[in-house]
């Protein structure tokens, strides 16, 4: 006999005896594999209650993380338009937006001193300041004279504040 007619036999005697060796009940009247599968069943429900705990405090742990980056003003970039009904179309280029937005920057002297970086995209009629600043109060007077550049435009806060040491 070839190799793989010894193999195929070999497995099918395997089989054979794991298939009618299942089929005997125990005393209770349930056979193993009805064991095995009540076993199983019995697993999968406790997998599921498990995974559904698990889901529940996952979605509370990310509706308290956004809440608390809502609450501390450290939710990443902040976008705000300047006083205008509706955003107008942009006649300006990028770089004819970003330097009006500059010069109203570079207008005041604490901001002049400032390390601001000003990217414009006039299509989009957005301008995004990034950089630092020593305090709050500089970093809205940069957003509020960006926002001076030209009616309606919205400005991405960027800004980091760091006191002096």
């Amino acid at each position: 006999m070839t190799r793989i007619t010894k193999f195929c036999l070999a497995v099918l005697v395997v089989f054979s005896v794991l298939a009618f060796g299942s089929c005997s009940k125990s005393d209770d009247g349930k056979g193993p594999m009805e064991k095995a599968g009540k076993a199983l069943d019995e697993s999968m429900e406790k997998a599921k209650e498990q995974t559904g705990r698990a889901m529940e405090k996952a979605g509370q742990a990310i509706k308290e993380t956004g809440e608390k980056m809502q609450d501390s003003g450290k939710a990443g970039t902040r976008t705000t338009r300047s006083p205008s009904t509706a955003p107008t179309t942009s006649t300006l280029s990028d770089s004819d937006l970003e330097n009006a937005a500059r010069a109203k920057l570079e207008s005041d002297a604490e901001l002049k001193e400032a390390n601001l970086s000003v990217i414009a995209d006039a299509a989009r009629n957005e301008i995004t300041l990034s950089g630092t600043v020593r305090t709050r109060a500089a970093r809205e007077k940069a957003i509020e004279l960006a926002k001076s550049a030209k009616p309606g435009v919205a400005v991405n806060d960027k800004i980091v504040v760091k006191p002096a040491a």
